[in-house]
């Protein structure tokens, strides 16, 4: 059998799979792509394709190890791992890093990947998850959890808001957190300790 040779994925990514990851199923004629090969693009397009850089300005300076550029290495790590209706995240184990590698990803729960997504920058003048409020001149603590924002309480000063910010975050965590993710906890207090 002769191997067809595959041009480069976004110029970086070597798809070395020895199947289709692409195919049509058979009685739905409904187009398939390997979960494997999904997700191993996505992280691609994320760090290489200059559309995605352009319109997501987090993702400049990120890179994928080299070992991962090859498609079957990333799956035979991902085959190890619990992965289904789950995130692909390189920050969690490591704040702020700007590699994806065996060292730095971990595959963590939608619900989850969004609880920890907060950003300073987002806050403005203020800490995270404190606004002031003009009518009475204090400043309210409040945590966006999914689609509802939930209501911490309101404060003297935007450090006592914060502060409380922080701590019912880390209760909420608790318990958002499903029992096999468990181990998880200490990473998600140090990110919250560092917003």
């Amino acid at each position: 059998m002769i191997k067809r040779e595959r041009k480069l994925f976004l110029g970086v990514g070597i798809n070395d799979a020895d199947y289709n990851v692409y195919w049509k199923d058979q009685y739905t004629n409904k187009a398939t792509i390997c979960p494997f090969y999904k997700k191993w693009s996505a992280m691609i397009t994320r760090c290489y394709s200059p559309s995605k850089l352009e319109k997501y300005q987090s993702y400049r300076g990120c890179t994928v190890c080299e070992e991962w550029l090859r498609f079957s290495n990333f799956k035979a790590w991902m085959e190890k791992q619990d992965w289904e209706g789950r995130h692909l995240d390189k920050d969690f184990l490591s704040e702020g890093t700007k590699v994806y590698s065996e060292d730095t990803c971990i595959f963590i729960s939608a619900e989850l990947n969004n609880f920890l997504t907060f950003k300073k920058s987002n806050s403005g003048i203020y800490p995270v998850g404190v606004s002031l409020e003009k009518k009475t001149g204090k400043y309210r603590a409040s945590i966006n959890h999914g689609k509802r924002v939930l209501t911490i309480g309101t404060f003297n000063s935007p450090s006592d808001a914060f502060h409380a910010w922080k701590e019912r975050k880390k209760i909420l965590a608790e318990s958002i957190l499903k029992e096999e993710d468990r181990y998880l906890l200490p990473y998600i207090i140090k990110i919250i300790d560092n917003a």
